[in-house]
């Protein structure tokens, strides 16, 4: 399997659920433990915390509750005594490392893009040209070498912490470079993943123009949510598909079937109340979903492709009414965008199950043709 490919499948695994090797985690992590030392930035975040404290901030991320959290104090002066274990980062970040698509997406809102120095590959950018041609590339950043690091003189590298810290973390840490892991992929709720925005800002400077921006993007987002509330037959949905051997659909608790909630949709796994992906056969899927007339599909970019991936998939009743739809034919700019913007996301759910999707043009989803 190319390269491109299986990124596209573990991405596809994290937006329907958290992952296949965790799907035996549920919706009981907690809430990341916040310090009352300032004023709390963050509402809706479970896993990220920002105290503003004058004109510094206190940050910590959390996997979960079971892992102690990564803990930095962000000032543009270093305090002569810091707590034990918590990094000092000096700020504004003028140069980083963003090593994920939803990184580059929020910086690019902030009109941070500039401070960027190193991402993980032009192949996933919305629009390659934002960035110099040959800025450096950091596919795999266990095995990039530290002297590639180096050489770009990042001040601050942002990774998601997917696996635990990677060796190269710990030497760069050696040499003053930071390396914050970010859980953005985590976040069973929109809200609370674009809240992640707010930690690019007090990193750049950027701290009022992210507030501003999460706020109207939140207002957005209710607006579209209270627009559907009242329907009473909710159109029901389905979505996954096969990796391996395996169909993977997002649990009732994950970030996916919260939107598909607040579209106004009936989530055909709602009731089961995890928030990782559910793991079963294709036939088991079949019996579920046989009939469900819409399906959320993002292996794909028509019905021919679809098709020739598996051919039972032609027997599930949204493949032949043509109810399927799938990011894939603006992938990049939906894994780059979507987490800061989940209004555009919910916007073209709400078009799809209630409005007339051939008269408006979509923002991320497409009907398979």
């Amino acid at each position: 399997m190319k390269v491109k490919t299986l990124i596209i499948y573990v991405k596809v695994l994290f937006f329907i659920g958290i992952s296949a090797s965790s799907c035996d985690r549920t919706s009981t992590s907690k809430t990341i433990k916040r310090q009352n030392t300032g004023i709390e930035l963050c509402a809706k975040s479970k896993f990220l915390s920002i105290q503003k404290i004058a004109n510094d901030y206190r940050v910590s991320v959390q996997y979960d509750s079971s892992t102690p959290p990564s803990i930095f104090y962000l000032s543009k002066i270093e305090p002569s005594t810091l707590e034990e274990g918590v990094k000092f980062i000096k700020i504004p970040i003028t140069k980083m490392l963003a090593l994920s698509s939803s990184h580059i997406g929020m910086l690019i809102e902030l009109h941070a893009e500039k401070c960027v120095v190193g991402i993980s590959g032009k192949a996933f950018l919305c629009k390659p040209n934002i960035f110099q041609e040959n800025i450096p590339e950091f596919m795999d950043l266990g095995n990039s070498s530290l002297e590639g690091v180096l050489a770009t003189k990042a001040q601050l590298i942002m990774y998601s912490g997917f696996e635990t810290k990677p060796s190269l973390i710990e030497k760069l840490e050696s040499t003053n470079i930071i390396g914050i892991p970010n859980y953005d992929w985590r976040e069973e709720t929109p809200l609370g993943r674009a809240e992640w925005i707010k930690l690019f800002g007090v990193l750049c400077g950027k701290e009022e123009l992210a507030i501003s921006n999460y706020a109207k993007m939140e207002l957005r987002y209710v607006t579209l949510k209270n627009s559907v509330t009242k329907i009473k037959n909710k159109p029901k949905v389905f979505s996954g598909s096969m990796i391996g051997d395996v169909w993977y659909s997002p649990g009732g608790s994950s970030y996916l079937a919260q939107l598909f909630e607040d579209a106004g949709a009936d989530y055909v796994l709602k009731n089961n109340k995890i928030n990782a992906s559910i793991a079963m056969t294709l036939e088991e899927s079949y019996i579920t979903n046989k009939t469900v007339p819409f399906w959320f599909n993002d292996i794909a970019a028509s019905s021919m492709e679809l098709k020739s991936i598996n051919i039972r998939y032609s027997k599930f009743e949204a493949f032949k009414k043509r109810n399927v739809y799938s990011n894939k034919q603006n992938s990049n700019c939906f894994w780059e965008q979507s987490s800061s913007r989940p209004d555009l996301v919910l916007e073209d759910f709400i078009r799809i199950f209630h409005g007339n999707t051939k008269t408006i043009q979509p923002n991320y989803y497409n009907r398979l043709q």
